[in-house]
């Protein structure tokens, strides 16, 4: 709450007013970024595993001797390795909608900050405020705009994962798997299914360093803002039973029409 001064009540009972609402948002913050951190954390194993068992199988297609193999062997193969790739794919499908989510969240708690930082923008260019109080303003601005910066780094981060995965990896497998069909004789075929193993090998391993990379950044950034988080609630009074109730019955209303899930 700002310092006290002459101007009269109606600038405290503001101040209370934006403590209260500063506060609720950030108890949904906590809420939301718990629940996002653990769907990314699902998604993310449940990629890992599909993206395993793809990598085995493309190789277990690269190594066949194409000189000897029952072709229909072959194709039942590339038919198991087409049906993995498609349910690679609806992971991402799952995780755009997991996008989605975040940004409804993102938006959300900016919107509810705006009204904040344009009326502290208007406070703090009255005249008659003393100094105390303008770094009392500026303090609230540089917390909330803070706030904003890392939930669009987290947008950032995701966004960034899923349009590099697609380019760098999905398309350029599927590709690959084309072109074993396409030689027009055994040694072409072979050489193409070698440069297809050794491909795929060093697609996985850099693949796999680079989501790690980013997941671990990911949850760095969320886990930074959770501690901002706490400790505005904590500054604020602690966690309120009312906001708790409000939030719960918030996400239990937008479940029900199916807003982010």
């Amino acid at each position: 709450m700002p310092p006290a001064t002459n101007s009269g009540q109606t600038r405290a009972q503001k101040a209370k007013s934006s403590d209260s609402n500063e506060k609720f948002v950030a108890e949904m913050a906590l809420v939301d970024l718990q629940d996002l951190r653990a769907r990314e954390k699902a998604y993310y194993t449940q990629w890992r595993t599909k993206e395993d068992q793809l990598t085995a199988l493309l190789v277990k297609i690269a190594s066949l001797d194409l000189t000897t193999i029952n072709y229909q062997q072959l194709i039942d193969l590339m038919s198991d390795a087409l049906n993995l790739l498609g349910e690679v794919s609806e992971r991402w499908s799952k995780l755009t909608q997991f996008f989605a989510t975040l940004a409804g969240r993102a938006e959300i708690i900016s919107n509810a900050m705006l009204p904040q930082l344009i009326e502290h923008f208007k406070e703090a260019g009255a005249s008659e405020l003393r100094p105390n109080e303008r770094s009392w303003y500026f303090d609230s601005l540089k917390k909330a705009t803070k706030g904003i910066k890392l939930q669009s780094y987290i947008l950032f981060i995701m966004s960034r994962t899923y349009t590099d995965m697609s380019n760098k990896f999905l398309l350029p497998r599927l590709a690959g798997l084309a072109k074993l069909l396409s030689p027009k004789n055994d040694t072409m075929r072979i050489k193409m299914g070698k440069e297809l193993d050794k491909a795929s090998k060093k697609a996985q391993t850099e693949v796999q360093a680079y989501i790690t990379k980013r997941h671990n950044a990911y949850v760095k950034a969320v886990r930074q803002l959770e501690i901002e988080n706490t400790k505005l609630v904590t500054k604020l009074g602690g966690s309120s039973k009312e906001n708790q109730a409000a939030i719960a019955e918030g996400k239990k209303r937008q479940q029900q029409v199916g807003w982010f899930t």
